[in-house]
C-alpha cells in the first residue's frame, strides 16, 4: 500500500462450486455439468487439490399419499377400471349346500343353497342364501329375513311372515305378483341374476348330495321350470 493511498478492497472470496450447484439470477439453483481445466491453465494452491463434484439428479418426488419405496401407480387420470372388466354373463365364486331336505310324506323336498360372490352386469352380491322348493308339484324360490341369513334386498319385498319371521316367495305358478314387490332395480337384478345361473347350481347342488341321476335331472327340470315361468311373466 502506497503512502496516502486508499485502503485496498479485501479480496473477496468466490466459493467454490459445491456438487455442480450455482447461484442464478432471477431463479433457483440451477444445475451445471462441471468443466473440465483448459489444457493450458496451471491451476496452484488448495484449489489444484480440489476436484468438483458430479452433478447428481434430484431424486423423484414422491406423490402426496403415497409412502416412500411404494411401487408406482397409474398416471393421474388414469381410469380405476376399464371397459373389458364389466362381467358380461352371471357368474358365482362358489356354492354351499346347506341342507337337502325331503319331508316323511314327500309332498315337501327342498335344496337350502349358500352362494357366494355372484356377479351378473346389473350388480355383484357377496352373499346370497335362498331354498329352491318343490311343494306338491308348486316348484318355487324362497328368501328369509333372520338370523343366518345374509341381507340381500335393499327392501324386504311382501309381507308375509311365518313361525320363523319375514319371508319371501317366488313361485312358477304365479310369479309376476312376487316380482311386483320388488321395490329397487338392484333387487329385481338379484333375482334376475339367481334365475340365470339356477339350472346350473342345481346341478351342482344335487350332485353334491349325492342324488341319483334321475333325482338330479328331476331338480335341474325344476329349475328351468321356474326360470322358463319368470321369464314368461316378464314379457306378458
Amino acid at each position: 500500500m502506497l503512502p496516502g493511498g486508499p485502503a485496498p478492497r479485501p479480496a473477496q472470496d468466490t466459493p467454490a462450486p459445491f456438487g455442480g450447484l450455482v447461484p442464478a439470477r432471477g431463479s433457483a439453483f440451477r444445475v451445471t455439468a462441471p468443466q473440465p481445466p483448459l489444457p493450458s491453465a496451471a491451476v496452484e494452491g488448495p484449489a489444484a487439490l480440489s476436484t468438483p463434484m458430479p452433478a447428481t439428479a434430484a431424486p423423484p418426488m414422491a406423490q402426496p399419499g403415497v409412502p416412500p419405496g411404494s411401487p408406482p401407480g397409474p398416471p393421474p387420470g388414469a381410469p380405476i377400471a376399464y371397459a373389458q372388466d364389466a362381467p358380461t354373463s352371471t357368474a358365482w365364486r362358489d356354492l354351499k349346500l346347506n341342507q337337502h331336505l325331503i319331508n316323511k310324506e314327500g309332498t315337501y323336498q327342498h335344496l337350502d343353497l349358500a352362494i357366494t360372490g355372484l356377479v351378473a352386469p346389473a350388480g355383484l352380491w357377496r352373499q346370497v342364501r335362498t331354498k329352491l322348493f318343490d311343494r306338491r308339484g308348486t316348484v318355487g324360490l324362497e328368501f328369509r329375513s333372520m338370523k343366518g341369513w345374509p341381507q340381500m334386498f335393499d327392501r324386504w319385498p311382501g309381507a308375509q311372515v311365518d313361525n320363523f319371521g319375514p319371508l319371501w316367495r317366488l313361485e312358477h305358478a304365479a310369479p309376476a305378483e312376487a316380482l311386483s314387490q320388488l321395490a329397487t332395480p338392484h333387487d329385481r337384478a338379484l333375482i334376475a341374476a339367481v334365475l340365470d345361473v339356477l339350472p346350473a347350481l342345481t346341478t351342482r347342488a344335487a350332485g353334491t348330495a349325492g342324488l341319483a341321476e334321475e333325482d338330479q335331472q328331476a331338480w335341474v327340470q325344476r329349475a328351468q321350470r321356474l326360470a322358463t315361468a319368470v321369464a314368461e311373466a316378464l314379457r306378458g
